[in-house]
């Protein structure tokens, strides 16, 4: 008589938990970050191509996709879309070191036409309770961040390949420089900030910035000539299609009466210089001289047309050089205009009281603490402050206070004045 086989004599299986084992072994070799976070749903369409939702238990970001974004989550490996994880640089250091242990493991799946019925016993022999208290531990241990197992000898092909140090590093001396020097967070939306920090890495690991004296001499020359061989298509437009000249005047920060001289085309603006006027007086020669000079620095043959305010100094200086070159124009400058015809306006009697006390409802408003509090909790937008150099925004005032005159009068009958 034969003797028994030895796979009669195991007990039946049920074909789902055989595959469920299979499938926990295969996960526990080559995905050892999945003990790291927890599957919230399971997509059950075909061809989902395994997309599932994920919770990260040492942070709690939820996300979808495969094992992929996972480890590309745990790991803070960007490029893939989805968020890194906020874990600790220890702990990361040693999901790092599982991972790159798991990908040397592929080799050493279970198969069930290979193993021994001793493997697969042990492996149906594990208790869920034990495996998921195993989990839990090493979860928690890294949470903590307690374990310096290790840390040593950490290998320099995974710091080299996933670059955690250096990375997050090289983030913080970045925001440290922008936070020092009061530079707006804005900046980092610049072109020209990307294409600062790809030349630096092209340049290597022993490029040394440029100092003050570089920056302020030979760099900053350069750049000049930079940007006028950059111009120089443009001002080749003036020969084929004419320019106009416009000068404004303005005041900066010390005082100083300047004036700007921008050339304009079809092609762009270009803004060839600006005057300083200090100690000079400003009448109709003078401006009739700074045109003239903007002229002859452009070529009287390029120039079509003259734009200045409309003041009278302009206007006479706009005439001169209507006289001196015929076939120049002038023209005053429309905005100038329409501030003047905004300025008669507001003459009108019943008209300025309007003005006079929407300013004075708007300064009593912000110029106190405990007002200015009362209106923001019924309105979400902010008073309009008109500027002295333009008279129209004296109408945007009155705009605006129309449009929050709710707001206003819930203001003003607010029970907060009697607190």
């Amino acid at each position: 008589m034969r003797p028994p086989q030895e796979n009669s004599m195991r007990p039946p299986q049920p074909p789902e938990q055989e595959e469920s084992t299979q499938t926990h072994g295969n996960n526990n070799s080559k995905k050892p970050l999945m003990k790291f976070v927890k599957k919230i749903t399971q997509n059950k369409r075909k061809n989902s191509g395994g997309c599932e939702e994920w919770e990260c238990l040492l942070c709690g970001h939820v996300f979808k996709g495969s094992y992929t974004r996972v480890w590309h989550h745990l790991l803070a490996i960007p490029g893939i879309g989805v968020k890194a994880c906020t874990c600790s640089l220890d702990q990361r250091m040693e999901m790092t070191k599982l991972h790159m242990k798991g990908k040397g493991n592929n080799s050493c799946n279970i198969d069930s036409s290979s193993s021994s019925p001793n493997k697969r016993a042990r492996h149906q022999d594990k208790s869920p309770s034990n495996h998921d208290s195993s989990i839990n531990e090493e979860i928690e241990s890294l949470r903590g961040g307690s374990s310096t197992k290790g840390k040593s000898d950490v290998n320099e092909s995974i710091l080299k390949m996933y670059n955690v140090v250096h990375r997050d590093e090289a983030d913080d001396a970045i925001s440290d420089f922008f936070m020092a020097n009061g530079i707006p967070f804005n900046a980092t939306r610049s072109p020209q900030y990307k294409i600062m920090v790809k030349k630096i890495h092209a340049a290597g690991s022993g490029y040394a910035p440029p100092g003050y004296n570089k920056m302020r001499g030979s760099l900053l020359d350069r750049g000049v000539t930079r940007m006028q061989m950059l111009t120089e298509d443009l001002k080749q437009s003036w020969v084929h299609s004419g320019c106009s000249i416009v000068m404004d005047g303005w005041t900066d920060i010390q005082s100083r009466p300047l004036l700007n001289v921008i050339v304009t085309s079809p092609e762009g603006p270009y803004f060839l210089k600006a005057i300083d006027c200090s100690g000079r007086y400003k009448d109709a020669t003078f401006m009739f001289e700074m045109l003239k000079d903007a002229i002859e620095e452009v070529g009287p043959s390029n120039v079509v047309h003259v734009i200045t305010d409309a003041a009278p100094v302009c206007r006479a200086a706009g005439l001169m050089v209507q006289s001196r070159y015929r076939h120049i124009f002038w023209t005053p400058c429309c905005v100038h205009a329409l501030n003047n015809v905004l300025k008669d306006v507001g003459k009108i009697q019943w008209i300025a009281k309007i003005i006079l006390d929407a300013r004075d409802a708007q300064m009593f408003i912000c110029n106190h603490h405990a007002s200015l509090a009362i209106y923001r909790m019924h309105a979400k937008k902010k008073f309009l402050k008109p500027a002295e150099t333009r008279y129209a925004t004296y109408f945007i005032l009155l705009e605006r206070m129309a449009e929050m005159y709710v707001p206003l009068q819930a203001t003003v009958v607010c029970q907060e004045w009697n607190a």
